[in-house]
Parts: C-alpha cells; sequence; structure tokens
C-alpha cells in the first residue's frame, strides 16, 4: 500500500510542478502585455497633453 500511495503524491506532486510552470508562463505574459499597454498608454497621454495644450492656446486667442 506504500507504493500505491507514493506514487498518488508522485501524480499529485506533478499536478502541482505543472500548474506552477502554467501560472509562471502566464505571469511572464502578462508581464509583456502589461508593458505594451504602458506604452501604448503612454502614447495617448502625450497625444491628449498635446490636443489640451493646443485647445488651451485657441480658448486663450479667442478671449483676446
Amino acid at each position: 500500500m506504500g507504493i500505491k500511495e507514493n506514487e498518488e503524491q508522485e501524480k499529485e506532486f506533478q499536478k502541482l510542478k505543472d500548474r506552477i510552470k502554467r501560472v509562471e508562463e502566464n505571469k511572464a505574459r502578462l508581464r509583456a502585455e502589461n508593458e505594451e499597454l504602458k506604452k501604448e498608454v503612454a502614447k495617448y497621454k502625450k497625444q491628449m497633453e498635446k490636443g489640451l495644450s493646443k485647445a488651451e492656446k485657441e480658448k486663450e486667442n479667442c478671449k483676446m
């Protein structure tokens, strides 16, 4: 009976190792995806700030 218990523990251990591997792969993928999204956000933020600056200048010109 000890051998059967050992085999079951080995199976469970392998399942846990596989799960850890998948989690680590997902973590790496999500980090890369997050970096890409940060770049995209920075790009849109820059465009938004440029647009706001332009709108503020136009607003000032209208007041004069």
